[in-house]
């Protein structure tokens, strides 16, 4: 009898209990995982976000690094996490629309296991040279390559990461051979690049904006559909004769699925404040990335459909499990 009572009693406030919980939220510090090591692309955008999220959300956000496996071991730990909100995933395709598709028992499933708060940029990719590398231009690279299959490598933030799918693909649409070196992260190839150890590397612009900005690395290609206004020069794969090729990827901000619609939404309308504050604004667009923001069912769409597109080109390419 006394059991019943108990339950009866839990059952008629836990609700009330729960909606303070939320009400609350945030209790305690929150935490942005990022899963590629300090100085990269993501990196830097999670640490610029976490500044302004301090100041609306009146608690310390801080910015931990777990990098590895192309982000999946920063995203297998968030997905694990408790679905309070506090701690967050700066997930980017790589570990959510990407490299599941080469996972024969993916431990997380990226559609499934988070909760989508907003898409926050979206970026694309430049491939980089050293700056004494002999091709200047993709047909000067193409000629270069096909006398030397295999001689020259790229670098990328790696396996199976966007990155190194976008010169795959190109690869093999241009006849060539380009050997892949995979880093955990766009800071280290470029680091990399910039001492002449590495050939070349294909990275976010955010990563190398400063590097091509200064001259020590060469910038050959961009991955995109249009010219990047911060820098106009650059020229896109399309207007080098390969208009399939762009390969644009996204980053958001997402939290443990079942994360309470209370918490997601406080989350959302704090992310988008400070993703769209002109300032803020301004100074991701001179790096080369491109502000997008939207609500969580819209940022859970385009996550689909970012899946189905990836999922696509890498069995096109017949790689993949």
């Amino acid at each position: 009898m006394l059991k019943a009572l108990i339950i009866t009693a839990f059952t008629m406030f836990a609700p009330a209990t729960i909606a303070v919980a939320h009400a609350n939220f945030p209790s305690k510090p929150i935490t942005i995982v990022v899963g590629f090591g300090a100085g990269g692309a993501t990196d830097v955008l999670a640490r610029k976000l976490a500044v302004g999220l301090e100041e609306i959300l009146g608690t310390s956000v801080i910015v931990e690094n777990r990098p590895g496996a192309s982000s999946m071991i920063a995203a297998q730990y968030v997905a694990s996490a408790p679905p309070d909100g506090h701690t967050l995933y700066m997930g980017t395709a790589g570990a959510l629309v990407i490299n599941v598709h080469f996972e024969p028992k993916p431990n997380y499933d990226p559609l499934e296991d988070f909760t989508p708060i907003s898409l926050l940029v979206l970026n694309d990719p430049v491939l980089i040279a050293r700056k004494d590398f002999p091709a200047n231009n993709v047909a000067e690279l193409i000629a270069l390559a096909k006398e030397a299959p295999g001689k020259y490598a790229f670098g990328s933030s790696g396996v199976g990461s966007p990155t190194q799918l976008a010169v795959e693909q190109f690869a093999r649409a241009a006849g060539i051979e380009l050997t892949h070196i995979p880093y955990q992260g766009d800071a280290p190839s470029a680091a990399d690049v910039v001492a002449g150890h590495l050939d070349m590397a294909v990275n976010g612009i955010p990563s190398v904006a400063e590097f091509i900005k200064a001259g020590t690395v060469k910038a050959i290609v961009v991955f995109g559909e249009n010219r990047l206004s911060a820098f106009p020069d650059l020229t896109t794969i399309a207007e080098q004769g390969y208009p399939d090729l762009t390969a644009s990827t996204l980053t958001g901000l997402l939290a443990p699925g079942g994360t309470p619609a209370e918490v997601i939404d406080k989350l959302n309308v704090a992310t988008r404040e400070v993703m769209e504050a002109p300032e803020f604004n301004e100074l991701l667009e001179e790096s080369g990335s491109r502000v997008e923001t939207n609500t969580p069912a819209e940022f859970g769409a385009h996550l689909k459909s970012e899946y189905a597109k990836w999922q696509a080109i890498i069995e096109q390419a017949g790689l993949g499990r």
